[in-house]
């Protein structure tokens, strides 16, 4: 019976290990990637409003410099509260594109007074140089400003989205993190309940399971937050480099929240059960050598 019950502690365990990786895995990226909130708050800062409204101010500088129109009047009717309705509008569908494999649609960007402003600054060129303004001509210079607003608040062009795999079958699995701290739960109590005479080597036993459970994504987040790896990806400057490095690092740092508390709670637990083992072992050493030491003297 006691051989039975080591096989079904030891299975516990070896469950307990990838309970603690699942629930670990899905509960951080249910605050991280699945979370809307995680984007607003840590990829669509102001720092990244400002950086955004910059990039695209310095391609609508290029765009116009063929036209009679200023390009600061044009880049100054665009606001940041604009851009931020726009970038988070785009990036949801986006993420919910690749995630859930829904359609994804790039919201356009419309302003009258952008198309107004050029109108006028035409037309009073025009005017001055006894010229016409050519029919479309307005339209023209208005979609393309109206284009390189939408792309970039994009971050990602559709074909681009459209060449990702299908992996909303794969991570939707990871939404029943409570299923995995369910399992976690009970692996726990039945080890301690099938070691209850054993209790430290029980207690050691599953320390040791959450302990590896933890450190297969604590030590490499560690890693990669260490040598700062994120910021050596291969992109070139602009709207997805902004994106991807906030995302990377706000995600690690999650990750290292989640998978470090863990870590350090089964660093404690083992800690705590190798001294008492250690203790208790002593004293019934102690204890041991009393005896003898008595029967010696009686003999």
């Amino acid at each position: 019976m006691r051989t039975v019950e080591k096989a079904v502690s030891v299975v516990l365990c070896v469950i307990l290990f990838f309970a603690t990786l699942y629930t670990g895995i899905s509960v951080s990226l249910k605050m991280t990637v699945f979370d809307k909130n995680f984007y607003v708050k840590n990829v669509i800062t102001d720092e990244y409003i400002k950086s955004l409204r910059l990039y695209i101010s310095d391609i609508i500088y290029k765009q116009l410099l063929l036209y009679e129109t200023d390009p600061q009047k044009v880049s100054e009717k665009i606001t940041e509260d604009e851009l931020r309705q726009l970038s988070e509008e785009n990036i949801f569908s986006a993420v919910n594109s690749v995630l859930k494999g829904v359609d994804y649609e790039i919201a356009r960007y419309e302003n009258p007074d952008i198309r107004a402003g050029i109108e006028q600054e035409l037309q009073s060129f025009a005017e001055e140089n006894d010229l016409k303004v050519a029919d479309g001509v307005v339209d023209e210079i208005y979609l393309s400003v109206c284009n390189t607003v939408s792309f970039n608040t994009a971050v990602f062009s559709k074909s681009m989205v459209e060449k990702v795999p299908d992996i909303s079958g794969y991570v939707k699995i990871f939404d029943y993190w409570y299923l995995g701290f369910v399992v976690f739960v009970l692996c726990i109590s039945g080890i301690i309940f099938l070691n209850r005479k054993r209790l430290f080597s029980g207690l050691y036993s599953l320390f040791t399971s959450i302990w590896l459970g933890s450190a297969v994504c604590f030590i490499p987040m560690a890693m990669l937050s260490l040598y700062d790896l994120p910021s050596r990806l291969s992109l070139s400057d602009g709207p997805m480099r902004l994106f991807m490095e906030a995302t990377v690092y706000g995600t690690q740092n999650i990750f290292l929240w989640v998978f470090g508390s863990v870590f350090v709670f089964a660093c404690i637990g083992l800690g705590l059960s190798i001294f008492v083992f250690v203790r208790r072992h002593n004293k019934e050493k102690k204890a041991s050598d009393r005896y003898f030491a008595e029967v010696d003297e009686q003999a």
